[in-house]
């Protein structure tokens, strides 16, 4: 399930989402297709992240995402899923099998964000 009400729905209440997120400017590769990306991610949460616009990619395309997060830039890597894609305002990714241990990271890093 996703953590988005509609696919293309950009407007978000904190309260609507399923996880809180941190602001974040960092790399993330990704591929899709067999094709990869270095993206600019925006904003992040255990249970996906926001990238800066990359019109190649379109909705429901499925891919892997890696990309470091924390001090110790610790490295993540895991499925992901395309929820949104639109120009000019960027891309929403939805991770798929992130681990427990990169969750939980995940988590942390935006605990002590906000």
């Amino acid at each position: 399930m996703s953590e988005f009400n509609t696919p293309n729905q950009l407007e978000f209440d904190s309260d609507r989402r399923k996880h809180a997120r941190a602001e974040i400017e960092s790399d993330v590769a990704m591929e899709f297709s067999g094709r990869e990306y270095v993206l600019v991610a925006k904003d992040i949460s255990p249970g996906g992240l926001s990238t800066f616009p990359q019109s190649e990619i379109t909705e429901s395309s499925e891919g892997i995402a890696t990309f470091a997060i924390g001090e110790d830039r610790q490295p993540v890597s895991c499925r992901c899923r395309v929820i949104y894609s639109v120009d000019g305002r960027g891309i929403g990714v939805e991770f798929l099998d992130l681990s427990d241990e990169s969750r939980q990271a995940l988590k942390k890093f935006v605990d002590e964000s906000n």
